[in-house]
């Protein structure tokens, strides 16, 4: 994955690309711009973007790799950095990644989308 945001991570730092909360729920009730705000401040899945020359110095093998998905602590580091390419980053330490996401059981792989809660229980 090529780094187009015009940001540098230094030291133990990384640079993620949140994934986008939805704008409505259901596609039936529109979010209030707060909500979704706070959803997206909120949000722990993200794609690794860059890394600074020093993360993940102290960890074992897997480490992720700039284009990888990971899940990353809630409210972790900076959000809402602006970068040149205008999408809205997340500068924080790589111990804030929490794990490497090789397949994600909450998306649907043909819609690229969640399911309901209901649907996930049958």
């Amino acid at each position: 994955m090529k780094n187009e945001s015009g940001l540098e991570p230094v030291e133990d730092k990384v640079l993620l690309l949140p994934d986008r909360v939805s704008d409505s729920i259901r596609n039936l009730i529109v979010k209030p711009e707060m909500v979704k705000a706070q959803e997206q401040m909120a949000q722990v899945r993200a794609t690794l973007v860059a890394s600074g020359p020093n993360a993940f110095e102290s960890w074992d093998e897997p480490h992720p790799q700039p284009g990888q998905r990971v899940y990353v602590c809630k409210y972790a580091g900076i959000d809402g950095i602006a970068g040149a390419d205008g999408n809205s980053y997340k500068i924080c330490t790589d111990t804030d990644i929490t794990a490497i996401i090789h397949k994600d059981p909450d998306v649907d792989e043909f819609l690229g989308t969640r399911q309901p809660l209901s649907r996930r229980r049958e």
